[in-house]
């Protein structure tokens, strides 16, 4: 899409500005569940595997345009944020495994935000592309003044 956006934008360049260094770490998160919350972990596979269902078949189904209206969608920005922030209460005041990996999904959009700002100049137009995650975020970093 990204490319199809700036051949018709007269543009001669494509920047990524993901971030590959920084990932999610859920790994403490998932195997403190496991093993001590299992009640919890599996409400929260279930919630993860409806979500999954309901968004693959959404994009099975409906035209692009309207998978981008309801992507989005700023109704939809909590609810994208809200899969990362469900378990951050998670050994709260032992190893904080649910904040630590919240906060590994910031720390990567605001590198991500990072890169974006590095190459936006001012008078320039700039097009960032992400998934829908991601995006919740980066409209909260690009729509505070600086």
């Amino acid at each position: 899409m990204g490319f199809r956006i700036a051949k018709k934008s007269g543009l001669n360049a494509v920047l990524c500005h993901d971030e590959r260094e920084v990932h999610w770490n859920g790994e403490a998160l998932m195997a403190h569940m496991e093993q001590f919350e299992p009640d919890r972990k599996a409400s929260n596979d279930e919630f993860l595997k409806n979500f999954s269902k309901e968004t693959g078949e959404r994009d099975k189904t409906l035209p692009l345009k309207t998978l981008l209206q309801l992507d989005n969608d700023p109704t939809e920005d909590p609810k994208n944020m809200n899969l990362y922030l469900m378990n951050n209460d998670i050994t709260t005041g032992e190893a904080f495994a649910g904040a630590d990996a919240s906060a590994s999904w910031w720390h990567r959009n605001f590198r991500m935000y990072a890169n974006i700002q590095a190459k936006a100049q001012l008078g320039t137009k700039v097009t960032a592309i992400a998934g829908s995650g991601d995006t919740a975020i980066l409209k909260i970093q690009l729509t505070t003044d600086l």
